[in-house]
C-alpha cells in the first residue's frame, strides 16, 4: 500500500514573507504560497479554553504530508479539500509544529501540528 493512499486530502502551503513595514517600523508579515495541491491528511485533535473570560477557543488539528514536502514552522496550510475539490476548510492555519517520521531506517512521513484562533466562539 502507497504512503500517499492514506492522503485523501490536498492543501495549499504558504510561507512568511517579511518586506513592508507598517508605520511604526515593524516589518509586516505576508504570506506567498509555497505549494498547491498538496498531498495531505487533515484530523482534529480537539480545543482548548485559553482564556475563560475572554472564552477564545483555541483549536488543534493534525496534518500528515508526504516526506519531501517542504514545511516548516510558523508556515500556514490554507485552502484543504477532499479529492473531488470539495472544501473541507479554509483555514487559515498556523503550522506550530513540524515531526518527521522514519521507518525501516528512512524518513517516512512529517506530522504537522495546526492551530488556528477563534475569538468569541467557536469554529467547529
Amino acid at each position: 500500500m502507497s504512503y500517499f493512499s492514506l492522503l485523501p486530502h490536498r492543501c495549499v502551503t504558504q510561507r512568511p514573507v517579511y518586506g513592508a513595514v507598517d508605520s511604526h517600523g515593524v516589518p509586516v508579515k505576508t504570506f506567498a504560497t509555497l505549494a498547491t495541491g498538496v498531498h495531505c491528511r487533515f484530523e482534529w485533535q480537539g480545543k482548548q479554553e485559553n482564556n475563560v473570560t475572554v472564552m477564545d477557543a483555541v483549536g488543534t488539528w493534525k496534518l500528515f504530508l508526504p516526506k519531501a514536502q517542504d514545511l516548516l514552522e510558523d508556515d500556514r496550510v490554507v485552502s484543504i479539500t477532499d479529492k473531488a475539490g470539495a472544501s473541507i476548510d479554509a483555514g487559515p492555519f498556523d503550522v506550530a509544529q513540524v515531526n518527521s517520521f522514519t521507518a525501516y531506517s528512512k524518513h517516512h512521513h512529517k506530522s504537522c501540528t495546526l492551530k488556528r484562533a477563534e475569538k468569541g466562539g467557536t469554529a467547529w
